[in-house]
């Protein structure tokens, strides 16, 4: 009999509003791999485990590398905390507010700007807020060529060259493309600073003049601005916002060498277009490379989508995006964020967006912090009109299930929108490497087309590769 061989990086579904939809992956990522006559395979996030408890929700987090601060650092609710690497936490001081905040640090001191103030903190002089009048209401910071530099919405300013923690009523200038506000502020690998506005983006080399001691590179200024403070985050030398044009709803883009480039899909565009500018305020990027992988975090109010550019690079923007959530049978958003690699102890360290936990990005397990968390996978829309189906072979990695609880829902849905009643199929015991997932006799005939859904609720990690319809 014939058979065929189904994608399920990416799936379809229709709407109400009479559209074909992109159905995307939740809680599962395409890892890159040529295997069993397809180019990649669907894996489950990273589970998280319990490592540490902090003071409150998390509010930003950085790995410090200058001598004599060297250490993870975060603001948990609303103090300054150091995470050690044998999973105790030193609680350093008070931060007022409970936004996130900004942090870099300098040879010296780090650097926390949270609720319109600035503080510093080195283990000689410990946690102290700047009380300097000239520092304003700061909302963010970096730090370049020996200066601390700031914006608080309108100015751009830095600390005074000789003393980090003094600032000059001369030392303030502003940026001149776009008569926008400054929402954030960034650093480039060149050493150069980046203001990012509301609607352009435009990058300061250090000239050492007198006063203001940065001048405006012409060349490099964007008309593409960020939705907030925090809609941003680099990596490998390139950053990525979340942010629009003038004539343009928001959207995701990636910034690099005075060019910027959408890295949306129509789908993801209609997630994010529930949102209204204010609701941009709470929302954050993140970034890591593991496994050789590229992945960027955007954290909207009520939804977690993941950029997986590796995956991007190799098969399309199309194929690059999952959901991420903490939930069985909801849809309350991912509730990790502000990933920190601690190169001591090589694990990735998490906060959390509910409460004062500390996790552990663990690719040993796919439960959140011991909560069994939902996959889901859907195929696209098959078109078998008039055929029966007799067999369905899911080709995965079968045997490793140390909880026995190994099992998929399957459901079929012949209109787009309503799903068949689920059937629970074992994927097999522990340590039994020879059992396959076949499904005999699932849907019988087919008038026109179906849509399959794979729904996993368990505490087994799984990896599926491919699909295979059997029919006549």
């Amino acid at each position: 009999m014939p058979a065929m061989q189904i994608g399920l990086i990416k799936g379809e579904s229709v709407d109400n509003n009479t559209e074909y939809r992109d159905s995307l992956p939740v809680n599962m990522f395409v890892v890159p791999r040529d295997v069993l006559e397809t180019n990649g395979y669907l894996i489950n996030w990273y589970g998280i485990s319990e490592y540490a408890t902090g003071q409150g929700v998390d509010r930003g987090a950085i790995w410090v590398s200058a001598k004599d601060l060297t250490g993870h650092y975060r603001v948990s609710g609303q103090y300054l905390i150091k995470v050690n690497t044998d999973s105790t936490v030193t609680v350093i001081g008070a931060i007022s507010g409970s936004e996130e905040v900004s942090m870099t640090y300098s040879f010296n001191n780090l650097a926390i700007v949270a609720d319109g103030r600035l503080y510093y903190y080195s283990p000689a002089k410990g946690l102290r807020q700047i009380t300097d009048a000239d520092v304003g209401a700061p909302i963010d910071i970096t730090w370049v060529d020996g200066y601390f530099f700031l914006t608080d919405g309108e100015n751009i300013y830095h600390s005074d060259i000789l003393d980090e923690e003094s600032y000059l009523p001369l030392d303030f200038g502003n940026a001149q493309t776009s008569p926008d506000p400054s929402e954030g502020i960034g650093r480039s690998e060149d050493n150069e600073v980046i203001v990012f506005g509301s609607l352009s983006i435009e990058s300061f080399v250090n000239i050492g003049s007198e006063n203001f001691a940065f001048r405006r590179i012409t060349q490099k200024a964007l008309k593409l601005g960020i939705m907030g403070t925090h809609c941003k985050v680099e990596m490998d030398g390139k950053w990525y916002v979340i942010g629009r044009r003038k004539e343009s709803a928001a959207s995701f883009h990636v910034v690099s060498l005075g060019s910027g480039n959408s890295i949306s899909t129509r789908e993801t565009d209609k997630i994010i277009a529930q949102y209204t500018e204010d609701d941009f305020t709470n929302a954050t990027v993140n970034a890591m490379i593991r496994d050789n992988m590229k992945l960027v975090i955007f954290n909207l109010p009520n939804h977690t989508l993941m950029f997986n550019e590796t995956i991007a690079e190799k098969m399309g923007l199309d194929n690059a995006w999952t959901i991420l959530k903490s939930d069985l049978v909801g849809d309350l958003t991912y509730r990790a964020k502000n990933p920190i690699l601690d190169p001591e102890s090589a694990k990735w360290i998490v906060g959390d967006k509910r409460d004062s936990q500390i996790g552990l990005l663990d690719q040993s397990i796919c439960t959140h912090y011991s909560d069994i968390v939902e996959w889901i996978i859907d195929t696209p829309f098959i078109n078998l009109e008039g055929k029966v189906v007799h067999q369905l072979m899911l080709e995965t990695i079968s045997g490793i299930s140390p909880d026995e609880d190994a099992t998929v829902a399957l459901s079929v849905t012949r209109n787009g929108r309503h799903y068949v009643p689920e059937h629970w199929v074992e994927m097999g015991a522990n340590y039994d490497y020879d059992q396959r997932f076949i499904v005999r006799q699932p849907f019988g005939f087919v008038r026109h087309y179906i849509g399959i859904r794979f729904r996993g609720a368990s505490r087994s990690r799984m990896s599926l590769a491919n699909l295979k319809v059997v029919f006549s």
